[in-house]
């Protein structure tokens, strides 16, 4: 009996880790189930041995077919995390400028026959960093402890869901950058994929995904090397055991040495192997297509997504709320929330964002990059849906230069609501409003943010404020009213309308569109204060590194300071000439020069330089945080010299 126990026993451990069951416990100390029972002794025990089998068979069978009890859909099938790549060659430009003779479908390796692709450029170029490789040869996957792949492509290059699942996190996260890691199932298994480095994120946490769909685009944020320099994404598969992702080496010892000396010197690869798999020939056995390719209709992944009904609802919901704004004043620079008070453009969206929980950023411009470095970015207007914002650029000329000027929101049939002039009105989208269209952005971006307790009390509460304000509409829950002829009828919109006329509540201090231009230093002065702040030492570069020193000079010019305020770009450039003639580099760099710095205090953009273009290479800098911040500035990963800076 014990034997057919143990092989009992044995089936079913298989079923658990087969189908990913966790319902039913072992055994403690292999005793039999009917020991358990006070009328063991009556119960037939073959028969409970057939009825657990069969009771694990049908809970294992609806945890394969139907996932894990949270929601989470089983996968039959997955997908690449990206569907085509840049040339190396047109990696300088961003993936919005190329046009399709610099984009190649994602070559696949075969096989895990990594000896085979390791001859050929186009692999090597591409898949910078092997699963077990270093930062020093990425395709030396036996004396590394890199524990995913890095995929090498143009900043912008989209990023695409590899299967049906969950968003576990999406932000910014140590070390990653801006990282997202998204929770599925695959053949009843539970596994984690990441995807670190990234530029912008189009997802939420907690958002449901499904395989195929944007969640963002490639960047070069947070600590890293790029496998070899440049943008990349490092994509990782990591085990689902525990029940959420485990960073590779948290239990290594060795991890006190930092995680490059880890990863370069090939220690921790026990935890490696422990925590994560090869994402390569995983993806090759769940005989994986490319994104576009998996689909049946191969539609364009980026385009606007069916709505549902609730987020319909939402929608028009918020809409209602908008239009018990119409006839309020149109102030530059205004501040007020309720229905009546003076407003600006932004302002006005800002609010009934906010009356329904989704926090916008007050200036249009700094409200469109929510959405263009979040996802949900469309340059069509017929993608537009009611309670989308729409932007558009150049209305009037600013100081500082700035490209988008206006948002209004979308009210459907063609019309648009927002402070625009005189007051808070609807208007046709016209031929005026066509010229300096900008884009959409979806409200579908901040869907999961939206409160319907909050948005029905602020309705409520704004429709009393309303019926007691003359210039609000009578019905302001009636359908979309139709405009007046007075509404339909062009206005005459000056590119640069003249100064708004002061008011007694106005503040004393301008708003940030009226402040004037601020004194900018000439260029010999940037590269004064430049020579001062860089200094470069080839004392500690390898062979390689020296050779180079000795041949090309290696220069910054441009607008730096030892000082940036907080939430300020600063912008200069890397130039490279020969020390013999004076020419400029153009190629590849044998060694990528890396910036390393805290991406929580300073954002470097690009992080890796890899590829320089007639001698220079432009870099900014945004300050994140106050306080001291160190940039290292190394040719590969020995350093060549440093820049201190203080954020205020």
């Amino acid at each position: 009996m014990q034997t057919k126990w143990t092989k009992y026993e044995n089936f079913r451990s298989t079923l658990h880790k087969k189908f990913g069951l966790r319902m039913l416990k072992k055994h403690n100390k292999g005793r039999r189930i009917d020991k358990t029972f006070n009328f063991s002794n009556k119960v037939n025990q073959k028969m409970i041995y057939l009825g657990e089998i069969m009771i694990v068979a049908v809970f294992s069978f609806c945890t394969w077919i139907f996932g894990n009890g949270d929601l989470t859909p089983n996968n039959m099938k997955l997908v690449y995390p990206l569907q085509e790549v840049a040339k190396l060659e047109c990696r300088s430009e961003e993936w919005s400028k190329l046009d399709d003779s610099c984009k190649i479908n994602l070559p696949l390796i075969q096989n895990a026959d990594y000896q085979k692709y390791g001859g050929n450029k186009l692999y090597t170029d591409i898949y910078t960093v092997l699963f077990g490789g270093n930062y020093l040869s990425g395709w030396a996957i036996d004396q590394g402890s890199h524990y995913g792949v890095d995929i090498a492509s143009a900043k912008g290059t989209p990023l695409y869901s590899i299967a049906n699942g969950k968003v576990y996190y999406a932000g910014p996260q140590a070390g990653y950058g801006n990282v997202v890691k998204i929770q599925f199932i695959y053949n009843g298994v539970l596994y984690f994929a990441t995807y670190g480095h990234m530029d912008t994120i189009s997802v939420q946490k907690g958002q449901p995904v499904s395989i195929g769909q944007k969640i963002g685009t490639i960047g070069n944020s947070g600590t890293t090397i790029g496998g070899l320099g440049g943008n990349h994404v490092h994509f990782e598969i990591n085990k689902g055991t525990t029940g959420k992702p485990v960073y590779a080496f948290q239990n290594c010892a060795d991890l006190k040495k930092g995680s490059i000396e880890v990863i370069n010197q090939g220690l921790c690869r026990a935890e490696m192997f422990e925590h994560n798999l090869d994402p390569i020939p995983f993806l090759e056995n769940a005989k994986a297509q490319l994104p576009y390719s998996a689909s049946a209709d191969a539609q364009e992944h980026n385009s606007a997504p069916q709505l549902s009904l609730t987020e319909m609802q939402d929608r028009k919901h918020l809409l209602k709320i908008a239009q018990l704004y119409v006839n309020s004043p149109y102030i530059l620079g205004a501040t007020g929330t309720l229905p009546g008070e003076p407003t600006d453009c932004s302002q006005y969206t800002k609010t009934i964002f906010g009356q329904v929980g989704i926090t916008l950023e007050k200036m249009a411009a700094d409200q469109a990059s929510q959405f263009s470095s979040g996802g949900y970015w469309y340059e069509d207007i017929s993608k537009a849906k009611v309670g989308d914002l729409i932007f558009f650029k150049n209305t009037y000329a600013t100081p500082d230069n700035r490209e988008i000027t206006h948002v209004s929101i979308y009210a459907g049939e063609n019309m648009l609501i927002h402070a625009s002039a005189d007051k808070v009105k609807i208007t046709p989208f016209d031929q005026y409003w066509k010229e300096h269209f900008k884009g959409v952005g979806s409200f579908s971006q901040f869907a999961l943010a939206y409160n319907k307790q909050k948005a029905e009390s602020s309705y409520q509460k704004l429709s009393n404020i309303g019926k007691e304000t003359p210039t609000q509409p009578e019905h302001p829950s009636a359908p979309l009213p139709t405009p007046s002829p007075e509404q339909k009828a062009p206005e005459l919109k000056p590119t640069q309308p003249a100064a708004p006329t002061p008011q007694p509540a106005q503040p004393s201090v301008p708003s940030p569109e009226q402040k004037a231009p601020e004194q900018k230093p000439t260029e010999n002065q940037n590269s004064r204060v430049l020579n001062s702040l860089v200094k470069l030492d080839e004392s500690r570069l390898d062979a390689v590194g020296k050779k180079f020193f000795s041949e090309w000079d290696i220069s910054f010019t441009g607008n730096l300071q030892s000082q940036l305020k907080k939430g300020e770009t600063t912008t200069f450039k890397l130039q490279i000439k020969n020390k013999a003639n004076g020419s400029a580099y153009n190629g590849v760099l044998k060694q990528p020069i890396v910036l390393v710095a805290s991406s929580t205090n300073l954002s470097i953009d690009p992080v890796a330089i890899s590829f320089v273009k007639d001698g220079e290479v432009e870099i900014k800098l945004t300050a994140q945080q106050s306080g001291p911040v160190y940039t290292a500035i190394n040719m590969g990963v020995n350093k060549m010299g440093g820049l201190n800076m203080q954020i205020y």
